[in-house]
């Protein structure tokens, strides 16, 4: 059996440029995202959103100095979207396996057309599975769910687990005339149980709303947008309902999270009778059942480990992005994981993730 001790809950593919070109439907190819060759830069465009450079996707172990000077798509790290480039970089890295998210993919969960949406996801989600053929044991990747359609949505987190992908994406934060507490998705929610398919919330995919629109203040307050879903989810019984559902929060950090289970039971303590809320148990505890959260380094979040509850944490090393540890991650761990006992210390590292995900 294979043996992981670390494995990155939250690492990214960097998508070819002729992903969408090459394999969306006949009737979207005209309109399918793409890469461009410009003067003095390569350019993505997605119809009905701003284009993006695509050189600083794959920037890991960049000097930041570096990274005003990155314009080629062949500037990024080949271990992005080729397998065996990406295992030389794990082992530099001392990462067993990993868990795929996407970049470009990033910014479809803003389109606004439900068709296009849903055929941009279908094609990102066979090119990702096949990018994982074969490599299963190292190599896990999320399907991008949309859920605009929920019938469609359980369709393609079905077919996503048939084609080998282990969970679905879904955006961070739905568009507010819908909150998570709606009872419009709960088909959804329902099959991801049924199904055993993780769910996550990952950063920068606040359906809706652009990311950076006032950069320092989105960058820096990332975590709000999942705090705000994950509170709907349990005071609108969610959790109770469905208590082997699994919802993962991916890179907004953990730091916050002492403070949030604090919150969420102050307020069903505080307000609930009065609201009428009805909870088997206290919020917290539904947290701690229910919700995963990833991290890179968090000084903060590695203190309180204990309040949080280990079983809620999986590190992760962002690989390949600019905020990733690589090619440094096990400095980076002997300095957040001083002083934890070794049991916790190996489920955050590895065992959360190896046992939700099905590793090995």
């Amino acid at each position: 059996m294979t043996t992981y001790n670390v494995i990155s809950a939250d690492s990214h593919v960097v998508e070819e440029p002729d992903l969408w070109v090459q394999r969306m439907d006949a009737a979207f190819r005209d309109r399918a995202p793409h890469m461009e060759r410009e003067a003095d830069r390569d350019v993505f465009y997605v119809e009905g959103l701003p284009p993006t450079g695509v050189a600083l996707l794959g920037s890991a172990g960049r000097d930041p100095q570096e990274l005003g000077g990155l314009n080629r798509f062949e500037q990024n790290r080949r271990g992005g979207y080729d397998p065996e480039a990406r295992f030389e970089d794990m082992a530099r890295d001392g990462v067993d396996a990993e868990v795929l998210y996407p970049t470009i993919g990033f910014r479809l969960f803003r389109l606004k057309d439900i068709e296009y949406k849903a055929e941009c996801f279908r094609a990102y989600n066979d090119w990702l599975a096949d990018m994982c053929r074969g490599h299963e044991q190292r190599l896990k990747g999320l399907g991008l769910i949309g859920l605009d359609d929920i019938e469609a949505a359980v369709g393609e987190l079905k077919r996503s687990q048939e084609i080998g992908l282990c969970g679905g994406m879904i955006a961070i934060y739905p568009e507010e005339s819908r909150p998570y507490s709606d009872p419009f998705y709960e088909p959804f929610w329902a099959n991801s149980e049924a199904l055993g398919m993780p769910v996550s919330l990952h950063i920068l995919t606040a359906a809706g709303r652009p990311p950076f629109e006032t950069f320092t203040i989105d960058y820096a307050s990332m975590s709000n947008w999942a705090q705000r879903s994950l509170a709907a989810l349990i005071f609108s019984g969610v959790f109770e309902r469905h208590p082997d559902l699994k919802v993962v929060c991916a890179e907004a950090d953990i730091g916050w999270i002492a403070n949030f289970i604090q919150r969420i039971d102050h307020t069903m303590r505080k307000h609930g009778p009065r609201l009428g809320l009805q909870m088997n148990r206290m919020p917290s505890e539904y947290f701690r059942q229910n919700v995963r959260a990833t991290f890179m380094t968090d000084m903060a979040g590695m203190r309180t480990w204990d309040l949080i509850g280990e079983e809620c944490i999986m590190w992760s090393n962002d690989y390949p992005h600019t905020d990733s540890t690589w090619p440094n991650s096990q400095e980076v761990i002997a300095r957040e994981f001083e002083g934890v006992p070794e049991g916790a210390k190996r489920n955050i590292l590895a065992e959360n993730c190896r046992t939700l995900y099905g590793f090995g």
